[in-house]
């Protein structure tokens, strides 16, 4: 596969930032002085306008976050302390043959094939201090390449232990015990309810659950928790967040329809892999239609599989 290489460039983050290419040059380049890491977080990385190179840099060069940071690590804001970071994003583009075979179904190979790592160095910084800061970025940034905002991923700095939560409720308790990226005051509790049912592994019975959401709307996402008690996972979901806008839920019944009676007159619906199709002409439609940009599921959800 081709591969298309786009580098963020060097992000440095100092108490009072001197000359930019003065700083590269001698805190990576000399290797008598700092501390160097290096990881790669993962693939997936989900590309929204809130997550581009120029916004992962104006948040990493800030002040809020270098403080995020000094306070975690329970360091002096005054102290003389320089750290580096390098992300990069490695994308791979679907071959030309395919997207010419499958033109409704090569945009979904564009999320799931993307890296996302980075590099960081640092003087004035014990190797405990550092090893702790990098583990607290690199949170961060899944996070982020979860989808999340900013404001959303600061939480993860700031917050040291498990916040105390209200007894009465065991449910909101347990996702949030899991997922202790999530500031509470975001998670609210939904009216939607279901049941299902599951095996245990080694196990001929089954058990129902009742299952109860919860949410999380954190810009142009909604992240939906499905959790039951006795039960030992927790399901995720996404969907765009102008799904649930009141004024434009007609707007996408409207084109859902049109879809739908569309793809049956072709005799496609319900066929494997039609999901794609169906996806890619909804996108369209809401677009050229009703002028929304709407993200599917199968966007939000990079590292699934879909047929």
């Amino acid at each position: 596969m081709k591969q298309n290489n786009i580098i963020i460039p060097w992000l440095i983050l100092a108490t009072m930032l001197p000359a930019y290419a003065d700083v590269f040059e001698e805190l990576w380049n000399e290797k008598k002085v700092g501390v160097e890491y290096f990881n790669i977080v993962s693939t997936g990385y989900l590309p929204l306008e809130h997550t581009t190179e120029e916004s992962l840099n104006k948040e990493l060069n800030s002040v809020a976050f270098r403080n995020a940071l000094s306070k975690n690590l329970e360091i002096d804001q005054d102290a003389e302390w320089v750290i580096a970071f390098r992300i990069q994003l490695v994308w791979r583009s679907p071959e030309p043959e395919y997207s010419q075979k499958y033109p409704e179904e090569s945009f979904r190979m564009k999320a799931v094939s993307t890296t996302f790592s980075f590099q960081s160095k640092a003087i004035g910084l014990s190797e405990d201090q550092f090893k702790k800061l990098n583990e607290l970025v690199e949170k961060y940034l899944e996070v982020r390449r979860e989808g999340h905002t900013a404001e959303f991923a600061s939480y993860s700095l700031k917050r040291k232990k498990a916040d105390p939560f209200p007894q009465n409720e065991p449910l909101r308790t347990k996702i949030l015990t899991e997922h202790p990226e999530i500031p509470p005051s975001m998670l609210v509790r939904t009216s939607k309810t279901g049941t299902f049912r599951w095996q245990k592994p080694e196990s001929e019975d089954s058990t129902e659950f009742e299952y109860h959401v919860f949410k999380v709307v954190d810009g142009p996402i909604t992240w939906e928790y499905q959790a039951a008690e006795d039960y030992p996972y927790i399901t995720i979901q996404k969907h765009d967040s102008q799904e649930d806008d009141p004024k434009k839920a007609p707007l996408f019944d409207q084109a859902r329809k049109e879809v739908d009676d569309e793809m049956n007159r072709e005799g496609i619906k319900g066929q494997f892999g039609s999901c794609h199709k169906y996806w890619a002409r909804l996108k369209k439609r809401l677009k050229e239609k009703h002028a929304i940009d709407w993200l599917s599921p199968k966007e939000l959800h990079p590292n699934s599989i879909y047929d």
